[in-house]
């Protein structure tokens, strides 16, 4: 880890509300590090529901960069914790133009995201593209909806078709076993579907059941080299229950990805030129697979076909899965925020 910049200091952090109209308005915690006169980055968490990653800030030079990163809704240590009420894509745009506007945040912002950090970043810089100074992913996810159920339905419904499994399903048999059994077999036509009744369950101890199995199939197939110690040790329940129900709730929705908060197969391909003239940074493990590299691929070959910055580049990190934590990730990430210091 000699190529992260040192442990950062806090400068500030507070709660914003975010929506004063609902009889449980969200109120969201955010943090700030680095420069409070340098540029401004914004920092969007992965899940989603995982709640902000200290760590991330420590990718960006301090000297040089504002810092910023907030808990989604629902998230960490936003309120209400594990809330799925007003908690769509689209509330979370809202929510980062509100934030911009509490921190007096004027001018272009970098933006950086990992996994759903990567969707949500996306989705913001084509709607806000004017707001933008460059865009900075990895694990690139889309979210269609082939890219949902090829990780988390493949084989399901007939378990013992192994030749109808994925690779990651094959490769990581006894932890696809252990999420699929979680669920009766007359309801594994729609794992998602069927998470979503027990992640809502009246039930506390269902619910964190089925938060646990959840998050573990994921947990698992993040890392390059799969190590069952670690992913054998649970998070704690609020972290790992609001991940789990505030994921699950977006992916059984489509990602909320259209403007009206609707499905949209491939909304961020289709609007990519929307932002064609951003400076872009993407980097991916190549054995991903819980955001296949091929996502990756695809978004940045559009772009270089109707890119109009010269800026629009793609690391593949040959010893890396999904997580930052993989070899040379954080590294390649580094190296990127690193040279969008220049803009």
């Amino acid at each position: 880890m000699e190529f992260l910049y040192t442990e950062q200091k806090l400068n500030c952090d507070g709660f914003i509300t975010a929506s004063e109209e609902s009889p449980h308005p969200h109120k969201l915690y955010w943090q700030e590090y680095g420069n409070p006169k340098g540029q401004p980055v914004m920092l969007m968490h992965g899940g989603p529901g995982s709640g902000a990653m200290v760590t991330q800030a420590r990718l960006f030079d301090p000297n040089h960069y504002r810092i910023v990163m907030f808990d989604q809704r629902g998230s960490g240590k936003s309120t209400p914790h594990a809330s799925l009420n007003a908690n769509t894509t689209q509330d979370l745009v809202n929510d980062i133009n509100i934030l911009r506007d509490s921190l007096k945040i004027n001018d272009k912002m970098h933006i950086f995201g990992g996994s759903w950090g990567s969707t949500l970043a996306l989705v913001y810089a084509i709607q806000h593209p004017d707001l933008i100074k460059s865009i900075t992913i990895y694990g690139v996810f889309l979210g269609r909806e082939n890219d949902i159920k090829d990780f988390y339905q493949s084989n399901a419904t007939n378990l013992n078709d192994t030749g109808k499994a994925g690779f990651i399903q094959r490769k990581l048999e006894n932890e696809w076993k252990r999420y699929v059994e979680f669920i009766q077999e007359n309801e594994r036509n729609d794992m998602i579907q069927a998470y979503s009744r027990k992640l809502v369950s009246n039930d506390p101890n269902t619910r964190l059941l089925a938060a646990q199995y959840w998050n573990r199939w994921e947990r698992a197939s993040s890392k390059y080299i799969y190590d069952e110690a670690s992913v054998s040790i649970e998070p704690e329940n609020d972290y790992s229950i609001a991940h789990a129900r505030i994921e699950n709730h977006y992916f059984n929705n489509g990602l909320f990805l259209s403007e009206d908060g609707g499905r949209e197969q491939n909304y961020i391909l289709d609007n990519a030129e929307k932002i064609s003239g951003i400076p872009m940074a993407i980097i991916q493990g190549k054995h991903d697979y819980v955001c296949p590299t091929e996502q990756a691929i695809e978004l940045h070959s559009y772009l270089d076909g109707i890119s109009k910055t010269s800026i629009n580049e793609l690391y593949i990190v040959e010893n890396a899965g999904h997580t930052m934590r993989d070899p040379g990730m954080q590294e390649a990430i580094v190296s990127a925020t690193d040279k969008f210091r220049k803009l």
